[in-house]
């Protein structure tokens, strides 16, 4: 519907980063939990992978860009040397590892998987986003070598999921039920005795 004045604005504008704010604070705690558990894994990285993962994130990155431009064989094979050779893109290329390496685990051990259903539902979703049906999205994932990459996607999600409801681990930052009444039950003290020390002066 419509926006009615000024107040309107604000409160929908609220409400929007309000939303935005959670929906990071959720992102935010799965990450955590992530890397929480891969640390405690003992999960060694093959280098044939490694590899594999260092490649993927330059030729998505600043190997595309470079190809883009017709840059000279040469250079882009010391763009890919210069790569493999920086520390902070080896360690994350094996983060990224380890972390499908631990899902994959857990999903075997726990025997979570993507059904049909829950398929055809996401992409039944995106296909609204880009005003297509969900036979051409279906298509132009397949044609665009993009349907695996997306499975294991959402299949990732769901294991996310799982852990964040299964899991032992605490996620700095949230809050029991208890502790948020004990929260509460301070706060409004010290705001009886402000008004008292208010009323006193």
């Amino acid at each position: 519907g419509e926006i009615s004045g000024v107040d309107g604005l604000k409160t929908m504008i609220r409400t929007e980063l309000e939303r935005n704010r959670e929906s990071a604070q959720v992102v935010k705690n799965q990450q955590t939990l992530i890397e929480t558990i891969v640390n405690s894994s003992d999960v060694e990285v093959p280098d044939t992978m490694l590899k594999r993962e260092l490649y993927a994130m330059w030729s998505n990155g600043e190997g595309k860009t470079l190809a883009e431009k017709n840059i000279a064989k040469e250079v882009l094979q010391a763009s890919w040397e210069n790569w493999t050779s920086r520390e902070d893109m080896n360690e994350e290329a094996g983060k990224r590892i380890k972390t499908t390496l631990v899902l994959s685990e857990i999903a075997k051990v726990e025997n979570i998987s993507l059904t049909a259903e829950e398929l055809n539902s996401e992409l039944a979703a995106f296909s609204e986003v880009y005003q297509v049906s969900p036979e051409q999205l279906r298509e132009q994932l397949i044609k665009n070598n993009r349907m695996v990459p997306l499975i294991d996607e959402l299949l990732s999600l769901k294991i996310i999921n799982w852990l964040e409801t299964n899991s032992k681990v605490k996620v700095a930052g949230e809050k029991t039920e208890e502790a948020g009444k004990k929260e509460d039950s301070v706060s409004s003290e010290n705001e009886g005795k402000e008004a008292s020390v208010a009323e006193a002066d």
